[in-house]
């Protein structure tokens, strides 16, 4: 700290000179002043020099490799050790200052009456022994975050025994029965007090009319007790809550979590991973941190995660800005192990992000890194999760009899293989009664075959059980003046397909290392690689048969036809005879940093990042013979000569350089903290392509070994980003907090002379509880803040070069010398004046505690503007021949509100504690220049971006609505379809006329002509939920999560939710209420043979058959033991914990059987891969 704690009463040192090379202690004796001594902890530069990368990588981690087998420290955390024999009291404080980090204030007199100590302790916590240190001395002292103050002890007067007294004693000890040497005892509203000795006892002589005992040690909370009249008290202190001081990450910096006036919210990643069976950091973030929307796509092996801050963005798309140690990070974040990972901090506002510029308009997500610590003995982790998966839920097809009975529903008299549909519903009836009538589960008649048993091609393909595999090792520690770590992580996954196609792989190997040069400089280096790869199926049509093939479909692997045999072509043969896919990432990151602190209170720091980004994907489209399982022809895959090896490499490579400067000052009351910086973000991404067919051997497919057409191309992309920054913080008490913040950004992406921006934002609170008037409430009302910021972030999301005239080449129409030549087309309009987009924010928001902060609430209201959004924003005459240049035409709002509550509190052995989220957003066009009649088809002003425009549904329409085959009056006779115009019959879909015209039409398809359409839902995530909440008792923990959608619209037209959707299509067990003459209460409409007639019409966007994907879903169980510390010291670990842990376990939706509400990516025709529910067991040890 470069300033005494608020309300110390103390200002700071000016030195006197001590004996020669003696560094200077003690201030003048002229005046009162203070001497402080700084923690070589506290000072740092950090450097890192970058030659080859390979190089690098493979020094660095032999280097580091050496540092962890041979370093050892002398303490462990914040424990200290200590040898003192009639030592001097400086000389003990200044050993613990070394060991911890920790700094003391006082007087530089006071010293001089300081009794000699002597202490032998070894790795004891420093709070035990601080007090073992100021036992019998003259003075106290009082903690401020790692400040400690040392003050004259009052005057105690000497209490004369006699026979009106009484003697009060007792025992001081924490919540699990440890002593508390060194804890004050004062009879409250007198000058009487002692301490406790070194085994927490104290004595003290009272009036024998009694009174309070105030009872107070550093880090805990402090006790009033009652005197006893029996003179015997002992009391448990519990430890003191210090989440109002936590330190959080922001941007270029930290700050007191107390004098944040931004929508910061930061998690700790070992609190949130716990043991769950999760290998990604954006599985873990889902419904945790409110206004953070994290979605994935699907539950394959590797699948990613989409996250998205506040709302919709910009209509030219956009993200949060996703920062690694202040740096951002290239690859797809689910490369990270979370394991490496200490917090992540979501910066939501303008006032928290517009400090990091262009590529922070919509939010940032800041994850922090563990590093080693100085003064910690080498440490060893290993942590492993055994993970065993079944799909939560797959789709359900309708049997063989259901099957058969809607082809005769349809009106078919047979089947288009030639099977007379009646006797095939007879022999299936025969072969439900008696299954030993046709053993093998089908028939011949006549020469056809009829399958009778029922097959599920959807769970042979999903056939094996998942199985995933983690180890996480790592190894930290430090001296006094370096800290270094290690670690090394694995993952492998099998999915749920049978074949070894369906799997994952992930390596991550990360190293730093941090060492104090000089008093006043520090440099670290950061070293990570990251490299993964992911296998698929490359079949296309596996997913197409496997939602398509009738239940009837037989599950044999080969079929004899014209006398020859052929694998089948059910999915899972295909997956088989098929070759996967390969996406391979390479990630490589060179981090080096340098520290410096020249003067009191300033520091200066230095970040430089070399990343390298490789991208390698391979498919084979293999050409291969089948069986036809439903119609027992046979088929290829894919034509010979259309088979075809495609490759893709692409390289990212990324250098970012910050420079930065924090100034911290404090003038009484008044705090100051001023920064600035320079920040240059530099990428350059090429990229190859090429696929070539007809390979001389399917085993052996590549471009070299192929002879067919060869189609190749490339590209490549370069930009840069150029900011200068500041920061300017002041706070009065604690009390009233400002913040001001600034940022000039140019970017490459514009026109040259539309390049630059300036950003400002800012944001103020008021911490009301500090006030004198709220002292009252303190007991009930511990924290109440309020807080409000403002500002704006420009926006760079958008491809480069729009600037410039692009003539693309082609092959011309004509013939120069027998061949047609290479010519230029002609280029669009482009604009010179378009620049950035710019996002504004204005957030209100409140944080309350309660009985001192084991309830906190925070609730935030916020409105983001999406100003000048580019797109093309005037319509031209089509004969012009191109489209209008891109231009600042356009603007989007999204408001939305955010509540987070948490109770944690601990009572005896036993703690608990449970949090709640809950958000949501709207967000609608404000201005859109290019549609000025309001079409419905693009974007208009007054739109909701996730509006769902469609018909109503009245019912369904019934025989008795006609009358000689004529739809009587005042029921709509006609629907349009397109450009036509459909006559309903019975069976089909009602829809309301709401414009009275006897016609079902989109109108002018405007917002002031629709017709008949109207808004019939929201496909937004509406109230969006978490809850988190656990419990433990000694050794035992558990915990579970809980996350949840209230309302969410969708329209979703595939097989799992229309039956038969084209010829002889299948149909799903959810799908056999259809209409029928004997049916006309049913949900879906008539079904009509070859998917004709007016299916096109009854699947038309509408109210009857919207999806409600709102949905419960208990996330994670998770139960640990851990081994207890007396067993731990007998094998030399010092942590030992099992756990076993259940993932999306149960999920509560109306969504059709097989649709996950979370999975957003349809393979084909309605099938995905289905979301996995997982059991894990695993262990965690520490030596």
């Amino acid at each position: 700290m470069g300033r005494p704690p608020a309300g110390s009463g103390m200002h700071k040192n000016s030195h006197r000179k001590h004996g020669s090379g003696k560094k200077p202690l003690l201030s003048t004796p002229k005046n009162k002043c203070m001497n402080f001594l700084h923690s070589p902890a506290q000072r740092g530069f950090h450097q890192w020099t970058f030659l080859k990368k390979l190089l690098i990588m493979k020094t660095t981690m032999l280097f580091l490799l050496s540092v962890c087998l041979q370093l050892s420290a002398k303490t462990n955390g914040q424990n200290v050790t200590i040898r003192a024999d009639k030592s001097s009291l400086e000389k003990v404080l200044r050993t613990i200052t070394k060991q911890t980090g920790y700094e003391f204030w006082f007087d530089s007199r006071l010293l001089d009456h300081a009794n000699p100590v002597n202490l032998h302790i070894s790795d004891m916590p420093v709070e035990k022994a601080l007090g073992l240190c100021f036992i019998g001395q003259p003075f106290d002292y009082s903690v401020v975050d790692k400040t400690i103050v040392i003050k004259e002890k009052k005057n105690i007067l000497p209490a004369v025994l006699s026979v009106a007294d009484l003697v009060v004693r007792g025992r001081i000890t924490d919540e699990k029965g440890q002593p508390l040497p060194g804890a004050s005892v004062a009879l409250k509203g007198t000058s009487l007090g002692t301490a406790a000795d070194v085994n927490g006892n104290f004595s003290l002589n009272v009036p024998q009319k009694g009174g309070t005992l105030v009872i107070t040690f550093m880090g805990y909370e402090p006790a009033e007790v009652p005197v006893s009249q029996s003179g015997k008290i002992d009391i448990i202190l519990k430890p003191a809550d210090k989440k109002i001081d936590e330190v959080v990450i922001v941007g270029y910096g930290t700050q007191k979590k107390s004098n944040l006036t931004s929508a910061v919210n930061t998690v700790k990643m070992e609190e949130l991973a716990g043991n769950r069976p999760t290998s990604t950091t954006g599985a873990l973030l889902q419904s945790v941190v409110p206004g953070l929307e994290v979605t994935s796509t699907t539950g394959e092996p590797g699948g990613g995660f989409n996250f998205n801050i506040r709302g919709t963005t910009s209509i030219n798309g956009g993200g949060p800005l996703i920062l690694v140690d202040n740096i951002p990070f290239s690859a797809p974040m689910n490369m990270l192990n979370p394991n490496d990972i200490e917090t992540v901090t979501v910066l939501k506002d303008a006032g928290s992000a517009a400090i990091y510029g262009a590529r922070a308009a919509f939010g940032v997500i800041l994850i922090t890194t563990k590093k080693g610590s100085k003064n910690n003995k080498v440490r060893f982790d290993y942590s492993n999760n055994f993970t065993f998966s079944t799909p939560s839920s797959i789709p359900k097809k309708a049997s063989p009899l259901a099957t058969v009975q809607a082809y005769k529903d349809m009106g078919y008299a047979a089947y288009w293989t030639g099977q007379n549909v009646d006797k095939w519903l007879q022999f299936i009836q025969d072969y439900n009664a008696d299954p030993s009538k046709y053993p093998n589960g089908y028939t011949m008649d006549a020469g056809i075959r009829y399958q009778l048993a029922p097959a599920d091609v959807i769970k042979q393909l999903f056939d094996n059980a998942g199985v995933q595999k983690m180890h996480d090792f790592a190894v930290s520690g430090g001296t006094e003046k370096t800290a270094y770590r290690l670690s090394i992580g694995t993952v492998q996954e099998d999915g749920i397909m049978t074949s070894s196609a369906d799997s994952y792989q992930r390596y991550n190997v990360k190293s730093y290392i941090s060492s104090d040069v000089t008093k006043w400089l520090t440099l670290q280096g950061d070293v990570s690689y990251y490299t993964s790869t992911k296998s698929d199926p490359n079949s296309s049509w596996l997913w197409n048969i496997a939602s398509n093939s009738p239940s009837y479909t037989p599950l044999v692997d080969t079929m004899t036809i014209n006398g020859v045999l052929y694998p089948t072509g059910t999915p899972k043969n295909l997956l088989l005879n098929s070759v996967p896919s390969k996406d391979r990432y390479d990630d490589i990151r060179l981090m080096g940093k340098v520290i410096a602190k020249p003067v009191k209170g300033l520091t200066i720091t230095g970040e430089y990042l070399f990343e390298n980004l490789r991208r390698a994907i391979t498919s084979y489209n293999k050409s291969f013979n089948y069986a036809d399982i439903s119609e027992f022809v046979v088929k290829t895959t894919v034509p010979a000569n259309n088979a075809a090896f495609y490759k893709f490499n692409s390289n990212t490579d990324r250098r970012t350089l910050n420079i930065y400067a924090n100034y911290n000052k404090s003038f009484k009351n008044h705090n100051f903290t001023i920064m600035a910086g320079f920040n240059q973000d530099d990428q350059f991404l090429e990229n190859l392509w090429a696929n070539k067919t007809q390979m001389i051997s399917v085993d052996l497919p590549s471009i070299a070994t192929a002879i067919g057409n060869l189609t190749a191309n490339d590209g490549y992309e370069e930009w840069s980003v150029l900011g200068f920054f500041g920061r300017f913080n002041y706070d009065y008490k604690g009390k009233y907090l400002l913040e001001i913040n600034g940022r000039t950004d140019g970017s490459s992406k514009f026109p040259e002379n539309h390049r630059w921006g300036y950003f400002p934002s800012g944001s103020a609170g008021w911490r009301v509880s500090e006030e004198p008037f709220m002292q009252s409430l303190k007991p009930i009302l511990s924290d109440l803040k309020l807080r409000i910021s403002l500002g704006e972030v420009g926006n760079q999301d958008i491809k480069p070069y729009r600037f410039l005239d692009a003539m693309q080449p082609y092959l011309a129409s004509w013939l120069t010398g027998g061949a047609r030549p290479t010519t230029l087309g002609t280029p669009g309009l482009v604009s010179p004046n378009f620049t950035w987009e710019t996002v504004r924010t204005i957030n209100y928001g409140v944080n309350i505690g309660l009985y001192d902060n084991r309830i906190n609430l925070t609730a935030d209201w916020y409105k983001r503007q999406t100003l000048n959004m580019l797109t093309n924003a005037i319509q031209l005459p089509a004969v012009l021949g191109t489209g209008a240049p891109l231009q600042n035409a356009a603007n989007l709002q999204s408001q939305g509100y955010e509540i987070a509550v948490e109770w944690r509190d601990k009572v005896g052995d036993f703690n608990y504690y449970v949090n709640a989220n809950l958000y949501d957003f709207k967000s609608k066009i404000t201005k859109f220049d290019n549609n000025k009649a309001g079409s419905l088809s693009t974007y208009y002003v007054g739109k909701d971006m996730t509006e769902l425009w469609g018909y109503t549904t009245d019912r369904l329409y019934q025989e008795t609505d006609f009358e000689n085959g004529v739809i009587k009056a005042g029921i709509p006779k006609q629907i349009r379809n397109g450009t036509a115009l459909v006559t309903p019959n019975p069976g089909d879909v009602l829809f309301r006329d709401f414009d009275g015209d006897g016609v079902i039409t989109n109108g002018q398809n405007t917002v002031s002509a629709p017709g008949d359409l109207s808004v019939i839902g929201n496909t937004r995530l509406a109230m969006q939920y978490g809850i988190n909440g656990g419990v433990g008792y000694k050794n035992w923990n558990f915990s579970f999560a809980i996350a949840g959608v209230g309302k969410r619209d969708l329209w979703i037209s595939n097989n799992l939710t229309f039956p038969y959707n084209y010829e002889f299509g299948t149909i799903y067990d959810n799908q056999l209420d259809y209409w029928t003459p004997t049916n006309t209460n049913a949900h879906f409409a008539r079904i009509y043979a070859k998917a004709a007639g007016n299916s096109a019409i009854n699947k038309l966007v509408q109210t009857r058959y919207l999806t409600n994907a709102a949905y419960l879903r208990i996330k994670n169980l998770s139960l640990s033991y851990s081994v207890p510390e007396t067993l731990l010291k007998r094998i030399s670990f010092t942590r030992l914990q099992v756990f076993f842990s259940g993932e999306n376990l149960f999920t509560f939706s109306k969504m059709p059987k097989g649709m996950d509400p979370t999975s957003t990516e349809d393979k084909g025709y309605g099938i995905n891969y289905p979301i996995m529910r997982m059991f894990s067991f695993g262990v965690n040890a520490s030596l």
